[in-house]
């Protein structure tokens, strides 16, 4: 959608709800400019603008029956999510389900108050990795390629679903082209 703060301008922002809700939408946004901080500085009840929903939807009922791997690099959680909520919400509807996430650091997740929630549905496998770690951090290190050696799918049973900063777009990308999905 396009947000619109009167005054400020309008930045795209993606949608980070589940479908099934109905009557509001949920969204994410990272104070980056003019108009985001004016959004992060805005009160209950602030007039803002929105037009939309633009772009496309990703095709979940056509990945039904199949295993699905979605893979989300920083920001990229937050129109993750919308697929993440379909596919938690019918589990039954799709075999192996992957969620793959990483950061450049832990201060950096999104959502980790819906990570355990995400693993205790069933044979759902949620793996998160960060480049650098601080000294709290007890999980994987590296880059979120690295997290794709551990997903066992049947390549041409499989779709994936990606979302984050263009490099990090590329090389999952090229590294499920390996993997044959």
């Amino acid at each position: 959608v396009m947000i619109e703060v009167p005054g400020y301008g309008e930045v795209p922002i993606s949608i980070s709800s589940s479908t099934s809700n109905k009557g509001f939408i949920e969204v994410c946004i990272r104070k980056a400019g003019t108009v985001t901080n004016a959004l992060h500085r805005a009160r209950r009840g602030a007039m803002v603008g929105i037009r939309g929903p633009f772009g496309t939807h990703f095709p979940l009922k056509r990945m039904k029956g199949r295993s699905i791997i979605l893979v989300a690099g920083g920001l990229g959680l937050a129109p993750l999510r919308a697929p993440i909520y379909y596919v938690t919400e019918n589990r039954a509807e799709f075999e192996d389900v992957h969620i793959l996430y990483g950061t450049k650091s832990p201060d950096q997740l999104l959502f980790d108050y819906q990570y355990e929630s995400w693993r205790r549905i069933d044979d759902v496998n949620i793996q998160i990795i960060v480049e650098e770690p601080d000294e709290a951090w007890n999980g994987p290190v590296g880059m979120i390629t690295e997290l794709l050696d551990d997903v066992k799918v049947n390549p041409s049973e499989t779709f994936a679903i990606v979302c984050g900063p263009p490099v990090m777009f590329k090389f999952v990308c090229q590294r499920l082209s390996q993997m044959g999905i």
